[in-house]
């Protein structure tokens, strides 16, 4: 399993194991990066499985980079993390398969990860 982090904050790095995300340890590229256009970055070069995908980030919001990963890296299944409702439908529409709160990570993510992965 390869995951990409895209979260400004630590909510997401701190549930999934280091040596899950996408390019730990794989030329000295991290698998969490803080911001959505680094996530698109990342995300063609790696390649993963999974990006883990906050919706309210600097530099590109996680709804406009789910839909340019969606597009150019359509292999790889996103997984939008928010607490706002609204943000279900605008998720889906850019390209995510899943959505979580922020109070479902910590029980609900590594599963949710496994599941996306066996889609591949």
């Amino acid at each position: 399993m390869r995951v990409l982090i895209a979260d400004d904050h630590l909510s997401f790095t701190e549930v999934v194991p280091r040596d899950a995300r996408a390019g730990a340890g794989d030329r000295g590229r991290p698998g969490a990066v803080p911001d959505g256009e680094q996530a698109i970055e990342l995300a063609r070069d790696l390649r993963p499985n999974v990006v883990v995908m906050d919706i309210s980030m600097p530099r590109l919001d996680g709804i406009e980079a789910t839909r340019r990963i969606h597009e150019e890296v359509p292999e790889a299944h996103v997984l939008i993390g928010s607490n706002a409702p609204e943000d279900v439908e605008r998720a889906h529409d850019a390209g995510a398969e899943a959505y979580l709160t922020k109070e479902q990570i910590a029980s609900d993510l590594v599963p949710t990860l496994l599941a996306l992965c066996r889609r591949s």
